[in-house]
C-alpha cells in the first residue's frame, strides 16, 4: 500500500479513538454526577401546585396547542 494511505488510515483511527475515549469519559462523568446528585438532593414531595391549578394549566395548554394546530392547518392547506 501507499505510505500516504497508511498514514491517513492511521490518523483516522487515532482520531476516532480519541473521540470514542472522550465520549466514553463524558458518559461516565455524567452518570457519576447524576448518581451523586440523586444521593445528596432532597426528596421531592408533592407537586407544589394549589389544588386543581395543574389541571387548569394543562387544559389551557391543550387548548392553545389545538388552536395553533388548527390555524397551521388552515394556513397550509394544499
Amino acid at each position: 500500500m501507499n505510505a500516504g494511505l497508511l498514514a491517513g488510515l492511521e490518523l483516522a483511527g487515532l482520531g476516532m479513538g480519541v473521540v470514542f475515549s472522550f465520549l466514553t469519559l463524558l458518559v461516565v462523568m455524567t452518570s457519576m454526577m447524576s448518581s451523586v446528585l440523586m444521593r445528596w438532593s432532597p426528596a421531592v414531595t408533592g407537586s407544589g401546585l394549589v389544588d386543581g391549578a395543574g389541571d387548569r394549566t394543562q387544559q389551557r395548554r391543550l387548548q392553545a396547542v389545538a388552536i395553533a394546530v388548527q390555524k397551521y392547518r388552515q394556513q397550509h392547506r394544499r
